[in-house]
């Protein structure tokens, strides 16, 4: 394929390649560890194509903006070396401007034995019309990750794919052919590639975006045709306890650990009122499964019970693996129930029970779990026409997107690595990421991030964290800052203990617009109980918007 060739032969992520050094001649200690050599093409390639991410998203206009995107599945079916095959389901969130468009991917396992294979990474591409039902669709994506045992080498995953697509309405429907590489593994597979896309318009405001225009820009879009109006979502953050049945076995064919703790995010969209759909996403942290993490698409319903207590039946359909847990290909089927007790209009705390089992594995165990939740109604673009709230206390979320690029770089000393892991602790482990952070006030901001490895030996490395940062504008275009998090990890052959981790880091973020921005960190990264012990280096480039929302 020629994304293939283009990213191989001419040697973009090739190790015969030398280093340019970003920051090569700090010495060691304190801040003398900031020894980031990304190698010049990753560098150069990975920043190109965050120019497919910024052409849809980034805008000078001074007024609420539609967006229009496509959250988008496909399916894979990998030839890994020995005959062995691995089906591989994934999942993106994409923007448009035009025929180009940008976003984030995810790929998971769910067939075949490698359940606990994950990627996450940048997926981009362009359309080509052939008429009104009919287009072309050419992709591409780079990301790491990788896990369950599989050849994927450092983490680094490439795919390409050109498909048909038939349009319906807001659906759309696509074959084609896709190869899938891991150039420092033993994965590089051609297949036919399914897929299916859900096309959505919401809208943006520049981070300036004054409310008193409000009424003027829904009045513009009202009569352009648009319906404007409310949509209802939901964000919790949840712990979990799986209590694994009698008969569930690790890879390894020893009995299972009694409990394994998770910690996870929600997302809820709610079309109806009674009625949601969304996705969850947890990592072990506890209970000797450290590389463990699922991920799913969930549907319920949510029902009041008093004016203060709300009930809820979920089902999650999805992929879970690593931790020597024995999830078979990696597809998992779980279903839940919970009782949430609202506070106030926007935040509320929950119970809940359910069950989870792998049906193609040895893993199935009762769940347990606590969540806090906060809610808001997000004015958006509706398929059909409804009225505006006329109670609504309107409110601007501001919102910033990083892509990161990381380094862990151990000290002279630092315990990095699992002895098994079959690499050197002085060997650095390069890693990318998404992080999307919540200002909760001009200068704080909650923050989510998803990383994985892809170069350094740590193949199906994966983390997740929760974060607090602070910001503080020193210049009209330079801010200093800080930032905490906690979260879970592992994989990769990485010395997390039983997979808690947490980091800190200074920043320091240079605007080059109102909405684009250049960030470097440098902090440290350590596992809360076991040796992995690592210097952090971060480069991001960061992208900053608001949404409109009414806490009613």
């Amino acid at each position: 394929m020629i994304f293939r060739d283009i990213c191989t032969k001419n040697s973009f992520f090739s190790r015969n390649e030398g280093f340019d050094t970003i920051f090569s001649t700090i010495g060691r200690g304190g801040l003398n560890h900031a020894k980031l050599s990304f190698k010049r093409y990753d560098l150069l390639f990975l920043l190109l194509l965050l120019l497919f991410i910024l052409i849809p998203t980034v805008s000078l206009s001074s007024e609420l903006t539609p967006r229009v995107g496509d959250y988008r599945f496909t399916y894979d079916n990998l030839q890994l070396p020995e005959n062995e095959s691995m089906g591989l389901l994934g999942g993106s969130y994409l923007l448009r401007k035009g025929q180009w468009y940008g976003g984030l991917g995810t790929y998971s396992a769910v067939t075949g034995k490698r359940g606990g294979f994950y990627t996450i990474g940048l997926e981009f591409g362009r359309t080509f019309l052939l008429d009104a039902s009919w287009r072309l669709n050419l992709n591409g994506f780079v990301g790491g990750g990788g896990g369950g045992s599989a050849p994927q080498g450092g983490g680094l995953m490439l795919r390409e794919s050109l498909a048909i697509e038939y349009l319906s309405g807001h659906n759309s429907y696509s074959l084609g052919v896709s190869g899938v590489q891991f150039p420092n593994g033993d994965i590089s597979s051609e297949q036919v590639t399914f897929g299916f896309g859900r096309r959505f318009e919401s809208l943006f405001a520049p981070v300036d975006y004054d409310l008193a225009n409000l009424d003027h820009d829904i009045l513009r879009w009202l009569n352009n045709g648009k319906n404007i109006g409310f949509d209802r979502y939901q964000f919790s953050a949840q712990w979990k306890q799986y209590r694994p049945s009698s008969n569930a076995r690790m890879t390894t064919g020893q009995p299972h650990p009694d409990e394994m703790r998770l910690l996870g995010v929600k997302v809820r969209y709610f079309p109806v009122d009674s009625f949601y759909t969304g996705l969850a996403t947890y990592g072990a942290n506890g209970g000797g499964v450290d590389g463990f993490a699922q991920l799913g698409l969930i549907a319920g319903a949510m029902w009041p019970l008093t004016p203060m207590i709300n009930g809820h039946l979920e089902f999650q359909l999805g992929s879970a693996g690593g931790g020597r847990v024995e999830t078979g290909g990696g597809l998992i089927i779980a279903s839940e129930f919970g009782l949430n007790l609202l506070l106030i209009n926007t935040f509320s705390l929950g119970v809940e029970v359910g069950y989870i089992v792998a049906p193609s594995g040895e893993f199935s165990a009762t769940s347990y779990g606590l969540s806090a939740g906060y809610q808001y109604d997000l004015l958006t673009v509706l398929n059909s026409p409804e009225p505006l709230f006329a109670d609504s206390a309107l409110m601007l979320h501001d919102w910033r997107v990083r892509l990161l690029l990381q380094r862990y770089d151990p000290e002279n000393g630092d315990e990095f690595r699992k002895p098994s892991s079959g690499a050197t602790d002085d060997l650095p482990v390069d890693l990318v990421g998404i992080s999307m952070d919540l200002f909760i006030t001009p200068k704080f901001y909650l923050s989510g991030q998803a990383i994985g490895a892809y170069d350094g030996g740590a193949g199906g490395y994966a983390v997740g964290m929760f974060a607090l940062g602070y910001q503080q504008s020193v210049t009209d275009s330079l801010l200093l800052g800080g930032e905490v998090g906690a979260g879970s990890a592992g994989g990769g052959g990485l010395a997390v203990g039983d997979g808690l981790v947490r980091h800190y880091y200074l920043t320091a973020e240079y605007q080059l617009t109102k909405q684009i921005a250049l960030e470097m960190a440098m902090g440290r990264f350590e596992a809360f109980d076991g040796p992995l012990q690592a210097n952090l280096f971060q480069l991001s480039l960061a992208y900053r918007f608001s949404e409109i929302v009414s806490g009613r």
